[in-house]
């Protein structure tokens, strides 16, 4: 009877084949039994040091103020792929019913992460679970039977514990089984069903998740990935808190985002969601992300989110949508076309599943691990014509350019908003990068950017829409007279760009705080106005950044400036830029990228200081749904740390999360500290002493204001001490004011740096 059920359930079509395989799977059941005590005993004793890719990153210290961050080892996230299963026939709901079937086992539930929430499911009981008769055939590909990936429980109970092999499409006289390759790769098929990568388990804490543990003690479970050609991946297990068949993976954010005056929201609560982005860019030659030859795909998401970013803009170039001689391309194709060997052998090792996937499937793999991480998506049209950007004369500037035709340039926009119209951490699209040139105008830029969202909002009205101005979006002035108009609403975010290069170094050494004001002030005129006209709009900082080596003084200067005015008008942003080096850029090879936050190899921070110094700006600083009252943190921009009071009633630059409540009424008075069971007034000692708080608040030493031209030194009345933080140990001191004269005016050229002496008083409701 046994061996007639076994027939029946794999449709073996001779009794001589049913009894091979039977004999077989009871050999196995005995085997797997014994295989699965070892394992869990092997579990019980494993070594705790073990590193995991979960647990945050050491720090090392590196130099006087400074931290290295030492990044994941690459070969955890990568093990060898084998046939990998195609996942077309696998329903994409988070839970998928089999037939009862005997073979002396039984089906069990198998619940599929997704990167979004799953749709509800009502829970219903083991019994009721395999008391359902499903019946359906899954075929693919001729008339040979296919299996879907099932679960099955030992001795013919529900799968508590622990199942054999996963069953893919099957040959009916092979018996092979699922096995886990590694993080966010694909499983696939292997007659070795003994190994540790293809036993599996329900995860822990969860009914729901099937998990197989890698060589590092790492639980990986099995994964749908709707995005990249449906196949089934192992990931990192998230359990939630409580076992929810309506959430197998816990909370979830809850997108999409609109927009209500300057704020970006969460479209379902209200709540404010703040955009702190890295670029990654995708829109050079060879058509993918730059780093899939360095690192697996995984490993560089894991770190993006280590970094603190919650949000990419990820580039991509109009023709890879519109014509096929680019978008049809392997990444393999693409490479050797401009021979590219040595890329090829790095993805080859790193990446092997996409090396022949097509480089539109590749964004779509990219975009799909962003959502497995909870990291949002903004697609940036960076160019039509795949190459660097950006160059006034480079035929990709404005429209009617010679690789800028406004029709394709609508077909693009349609087919990528469309093709993530289901992808949930894709959350806006801008619509084009640095409109330059000397065909730019406001007439063209009025006609044309209307109808780009229009197709992106018709094609995916979840989406929020970017719009640039002119002049390598540095100019949004034209709109303060004439608004854009829509046809929808509360989805129009601005985006603008701010870098140091377009002053002379020269100047933002020997004029510092005149330069700071007056970059300061244009921003504000031309973009950040937005913000605060009488119809605001948010505004989206989507490019600034900084020569990460730490060696150029005029782009260190320029950073902090630019991070105080962040700070201060709490705006979204992106950091220009991931990537620590290019696959081919202007026709060089490898090419080191120095503003990246990789290191060339892309195997750590390239720069630990600057996480630090942008730790405040990644919080949200003002909630507009906050009824908390106002106070300042005192922010110093070059360290990245606020102020607060310390040992002995000193005061020091600590972490932003919990920094002094400072208050100040009107310029010219006290600087008030209210914490717990301290409240006093900032108070300057002497020269080169360090501050203190006092509880006398009427007397000259505790009154301040603002001075010098960048309004970011802070001075004790009379102007002769402004406050100063030490670079050795963060104490924050008063000292003679830097390249000031006797009435605190800006001297005409200073060879000294005031950036240390730069502090802010940033608002915030913040609890």
């Amino acid at each position: 009877m046994e061996i007639q059920e076994s027939l029946a359930a794999a449709q073996i079509p001779t009794f001589s084949d049913a009894l091979e395989n039977a004999q077989r799977v009871e050999s196995m059941k005995s085997q797997l039994q014994a295989f699965q005590t070892r394992k869990r005993d092997a579990s019980s004793s494993r070594n705790l040091e073990i590193p995991r890719e979960d647990v945050p990153p050491s720090k090392v210290g590196r130099r006087a103020g400074e931290v290295q961050l030492s990044l994941p080892s690459a070969h955890m996230a990568r093990k060898p792929a084998r046939t990998i299963i195609r996942g077309t026939q696998i329903d994409r709901e988070p839970s998928r019913k089999i037939p009862r079937e005997s073979q002396g086992l039984t089906p069990h539930l198998t619940y599929y992460q997704l990167a979004s929430c799953p749709k509800n499911q009502r829970r219903e009981s083991a019994s009721q679970q395999m008391d359902k008769d499903v019946s359906k055939q899954i075929k693919e590909g001729g008339n040979r039977p296919r299996a879907l990936a099932r679960t099955y429980a030992i001795h013919g109970q529900p799968s508590s514990e622990s199942t054999r092999g996963i069953e893919g499409p099957y040959d009916a006289n092979v018996l092979d089984a699922d096995t886990a390759t590694g993080d966010g790769l694909p499983v696939a098929l292997t007659r070795e069903c003994l190994t540790g990568q293809s036993a599996w388990e329900l995860a822990p804490n969860s009914q729901f998740q099937l998990a197989s543990r890698d060589d590092y003690g790492n639980d990986l479970c099995l994964e749908f990935n709707p995005y990249y050609s449906k196949r089934i991946l192992t990931s990192k297990c998230i359990v939630p808190e409580e076992d929810d068949p309506q959430n197998p993976q816990g909370q979830c954010k809850s997108l999409p985002l609109s927009t209500s005056s300057r704020w970006i929201l969460d479209d379902k609560t209200g709540s404010r969601v703040k955009l702190t982005c890295v670029n990654w860019v995708g829109h050079l030659e060879p058509l993918i992300v730059e780093g899939l030859q360095k690192k697996p795909l995984p490993y560089i998401v894991d770190n993006v989110a280590l970094m603190g970013f919650n949000c990419v803009r990820l580039t991509w170039a109009t023709f890879m949508f519109t014509r096929e001689n680019y978008g049809n391309l392997t990444v393999r194709e693409s490479l050797n076309q401009l021979s590219l060997d040595g890329s090829v052998a790095g993805i080859a090792m790193n990446n092997p599943q996409l090396l022949d996937a097509t480089v539109v499937e590749v964004q779509k793999a990219v975009v799909y691990e962003l959502g497995r991480k909870n990291i949002m998506v903004i697609l940036d049209n960076h160019v039509s014509k795949p190459q660097w950007c950006c160059g006034g004369d480079d035929g990709n500037g404005f429209f009617g350019d010679e690789f800028f035709d406004p029709k394709e340039w609508l077909q693009g926009l349609t087919a990528v908003a469309n093709l993530y119209k289901d992808a949930p951490n894709v959350v806006a699209m801008s619509m084009r990068n640095e409109l330059r040139g000397p065909r730019q105008n406001t007439n063209d830029w009025y006609e044309y950017i209307p109808q780009g969202a229009a197709v992106i909002h018709g094609e995916n009205p979840s989406l929020l829409i970017i719009v640039s101005g002119l002049g390598y979006e540095t100019d949004l002035s034209f709109v303060k007279e004439k608004p854009l108009v829509l046809n929808f609403t509360n989805k129009l975010v601005y985006e603008a760009h701010w870098y140091a290069f377009d002053t002379p170094w020269q100047i933002w050494l020997s004029q510092t705080n005149q330069i700071c004001a007056q970059r300061s002030q244009r921003f504000a005129d031309h973009s950040a106005f937005v913000v605060s006209s009488s119809n605001p709009v948010p505004l989206f900082l989507s490019e600034f950044g900084a020569d990460q080596r730490g060696g150029n003084e005029a782009d260190n200067r320029y950073l902090s400036c630019l991070l105080a005015f962040v700070a201060e008008h709490d705006l979204d942003w992106a950091l220009w830029t991931l990537q620590g080096s290019y696959i081919l850029r202007q026709g060089v090879v490898e090419l080191e990228e120095v503003y990246g936050m990789f290191d060339v190899n892309w195997d750590h921070i390239r720069n630990s200081t600057l996480s630090r110094r942008l730790q405040l700006v990644k919080q949200i600083i003002w909630d507009p749904k906050s009824n908390n009252t106002t106070h300042s943190k005192l922010y110093h921009p070059q360290s990245g740390l606020c102020a607060q009071i310390g040992n002995n009633g000193s005061v020091r630059g600590s972490d932003c999360q919990s920094p002094g409540r400072w208050k100040q009424q009107e310029a010219g008075s006290s600087i008030q500290l209210e914490a717990e069971g301290t409240f006093g007034c900032l108070r300057a000692v002497g020269d080169g002493q360090p501050a203190t708080v006092s509880s006398d608040c009427g007397n000259q030493t505790t009154l301040w204001k603002m001075v010098s031209s960048s309004q970011l030194h802070i001075a004790a009345q009379g102007g002769y001490l402004c406050l100063e933080m030490n670079s050795s140990d963060s104490v924050v001191v008063t000292r003679k004011c830097l390249c000031l004269d006797e009435n605190s005016n800006d001297v005409p050229n200073c060879a000294e740096n005031p950036e240390g002496q730069w502090f802010k008083l940033v608002p915030t409701n913040e609890s």
